[in-house]
């Protein structure tokens, strides 16, 4: 599985938003795996 290391997040800081959209997308999925 892809867990985001702090390294990466770091590194694309220029990125924020698209990030923080990943993230969004990326969150219920953990969510429902957590959970299942």
């Amino acid at each position: 599985e892809d867990i985001q290391k702090p390294e990466n997040i770091l590194e694309s800081q220029t990125d924020t938003e698209e990030w923080k959209m990943e993230l969004e997308r990326v969150l219920p999925q953990l969510k429902v795996t957590i959970k299942t």
